[in-house]
């Protein structure tokens, strides 16, 4: 996705696009809301939403059918016996673009890549420790390494796996000296993330190998189609790949705590947990068309943020550009209603205000981010937050900022608890205890 919105002719285009798999797919009477989310190629559920009432309003499907499909939409799902893993993994952030393979999806890619290669060697993953996740619990043979920005998946996985982790950015930080026959590519579905996960990707991967891609559909937004064409184009003629297969929608991605939360903000809860699947490209890299190309760059300005974890919550600060240590009230400030976020999209205007964003999508502002930082980070040590501003500031609190820390870590403490339990919930939240599979 590029950082500019869609012109009008595109979005015209994709809403008639939507508009007619609606009326093909409504055609078949009794639909409910989750079939109909499932069977359609990733397109949002309040765009569908949206989508319908238009319909509406130009007598193209009937005022109770949009009724019946809304009403169905903010009903609370069946509840199903939730998949308990023994490996538990640290909740999604927004922050980090991170949709997760569901069980389907990684045992797919697996056994992909043993068709392609045998089950002995070497396979890579980018950004998917749901796949080293399902081929530990299932006992899969071949060697697995994951490469992961985030540190804490290295606590969450035996102490057998931990040797293949590496934790760090592809689009940023240099690659290791490592070389597999088949690489797994899970990249944030924006087309400058795209290349620098493929480039990387390729870069690891031998000169007889194979890449898999998890690709957006063409439902996920307007311009999505020429993205990937794009994507294509610069794959086949700049690295000299070999597009073998495509596979639409199947690979299901299993919803993180920060949609169904933006989703249940915009009144949405009858959302099958799979329901967005991405599409699958195997690509060939053979070694009489490898090309050498630039490593591509990415231009995603995004403020710098520290993260901290609070019981099982994800918490991210911006850092802050003042080093004066001054004391500005630290208390969390809501931005929206009910603190949800009722978006997942970087597009959002809202998201330039944040100063405290949390794994379950809730955003706060606040004046004193430097404060407020030195708090979380206290609350995470298990140590004195008063004592941690008093050391900051190089002199004690006076009555009533000691009152404004005692209210923004009793804020703190509401929110740690609620997402903790939203966590279980939903069925990760991992713990520092080794692990023995």
């Amino acid at each position: 996705m590029t950082v500019n919105s869609p012109d009008n002719s595109t979005s015209n285009e994709f809403n008639m696009f939507v508009d007619c798999l609606l009326l093909e797919k409504l055609s078949k009477n009794g639909i409910n809301f989750g079939e109909l989310l499932v069977s359609l190629p990733g397109i949002y559920p309040s765009t569908i939403l949206e989508r319908l009432a238009r319909l509406v309003t130009t007598s193209q499907i009937h005022r109770h059918i949009y009724s019946r499909l809304l009403a169905d939409s903010g009903r609370e799902p069946d509840s199903k016996p939730r998949q308990e893993h023994r490996i538990k993994l640290p909740i999604e952030h927004p922050l980090d673009y991170e949709w997760r393979f569901g069980q389907t999806a990684s045992q797919l890619l697996l056994d992909t890549a043993t068709r392609l290669v045998g089950s002995d060697k070497r396979m890579c993953l980018l950004g998917a420790p749901s796949i080293l996740r399902y081929a530990l619990e299932q006992g899969y043979s071949c060697p697995i390494i994951l490469i992961d920005k985030n540190p804490l998946l290295r606590s969450c996985f035996p102490r057998t796996a931990v040797g293949n982790i590496f934790t760090l950015n592809v689009a940023s930080d240099p690659l290791p000296d490592i070389r597999a026959s088949v690489v797994m590519i899970d990249p944030p579905w924006y087309t400058e993330y795209m290349r620098a996960f493929i480039w990387a990707g390729y870069a690891l991967s031998e000169s007889d190998s194979y890449l898999l891609i998890s690709v957006p559909p063409k439902g996920t937004r307007p311009d999505v189609e020429s993205e990937m064409e794009e994507v294509y184009r610069w794959m086949q003629q700049g690295l000299g790949l070999t597009r073998l297969e495509v596979h639409e929608a199947v690979l299901p991605y299993r919803s993180p705590l920060f949609e169904k939360n933006a989703l249940r903000a915009e009144g949405v809860l009858m959302v099958p947990e799979e329901w967005r699947r991405g599409d699958l490209w195997v690509f060939k890299s053979d070694h009489q068309r490898r090309k050498q190309s630039a490593k591509p760059t990415v231009t995603d300005h995004q403020p710098s943020w520290m993260e901290v974890v609070l019981r099982n919550m994800r918490l991210k600060v911006r850092n802050s550009e003042s080093s004066v240590p001054v004391f500005l009230d630290p208390s969390l400030i809501s931005l929206v209603e009910m603190d949800v976020l009722p978006s997942v999209s970087r597009r959002d205007p809202r998201r330039d205000k944040v100063d405290l964003w949390t794994s379950g999508n809730r955003i706060f502002s606040t004046c004193g981010v430097r404060i407020v930082a030195t708090i979380v980070r206290a609350l995470s040590a298990g140590i004195s937050a008063h004592d941690e501003v008093s050391a900051y500031l190089n002199r004690l609190l006076d009555p009533s900022e000691s009152q404004l820390v005692s209210t923004t870590v009793e804020q703190l403490n509401k929110l740690s608890i609620l997402e903790t339990a939203e966590i279980d919930r939903y069925g990760e939240g991992w713990t520092n205890a080794e692990l023995v599979l």
